[in-house]
């Protein structure tokens, strides 16, 4: 019994490592004259890969999780997207057909995005560089004074927005972590207006966790 029961563990631990471990695809690709396409860039959904396809238009990616979509761009043919069939051997070839530039850049802009969004807060040094990073309506500048963009005019001398932390004001942020930070809204115009003077040049409300 105790062997089978040995047995049956070390069974589960090789199907488990099987399971988890990582597979590698391999990806060519092709003009519609059937020759290889080099220098292609890969992307798996929409990650981008950080090498390019070989002389032979071929590449290898190590991958854990399986892709829905692979597409590959090359200057000169275009951008072709094509469905992933979970086969690990893969042949793209641009036709007449393929796309333009024009979603390589979308898919770039995406991918730029998204990266930015996963930054994990903890790397941010203080708030000031968690607002530049999070927060593009804020005028930041290099002695960490805040401006809503669109008020260039102070008001009464000063162009200082009103900051709410958890639902009360306050003039100190700079003690605020980034890690702790679960969101920020800026308010401006008719929303920041029902703040009444306070308001005047914007509002930050900033709630923590």
């Amino acid at each position: 019994m105790k062997v089978k029961h040995t047995l049956f563990l070390i069974a589960l631990v090789f199907s488990f490592f099987g399971f988890t471990q990582k597979k590698t695809i391999t990806i060519t690709v092709k003009d519609s004259l059937e020759h290889p396409v080099s220098n292609a860039i890969i992307f798996l959904d929409d990650v981008k890969n950080k090498k390019t396809t070989n002389s032979k238009g071929k590449i290898k990616i190590k991958i854990k999780d399986l892709p829905d979509y692979i597409s590959a761009y090359s200057e000169l043919e275009g951008f072709e997207t094509i469905e992933f069939d979970e086969s690990l051997d893969i042949t793209i070839v641009f036709n007449s057909s393929s796309l333009t530039k024009g979603k390589y850049v979308e898919l770039l802009a995406a991918e730029k995005t998204r990266k930015k969004k996963e930054k994990p807060e903890q790397y941010f040094s203080n708030i000031y560089d968690y607002l530049r990073a999070k927060a593009p309506m804020l005028k930041i500048d290099g002695n960490n004074e805040i401006r809503v963009r669109g008020y260039d005019i102070s008001f009464h001398g000063s162009s200082e927005p009103l900051f709410i932390v958890n639902g009360s004001p306050t003039s100190a942020i700079s003690d605020i972590v980034p890690s702790n930070i679960k969101s920020v809204s800026i308010l401006k115009d008719g929303l920041a207006a029902s703040y009444g003077v306070r308001g005047a040049n914007g509002v930050i409300i900033i709630i923590t966790k």
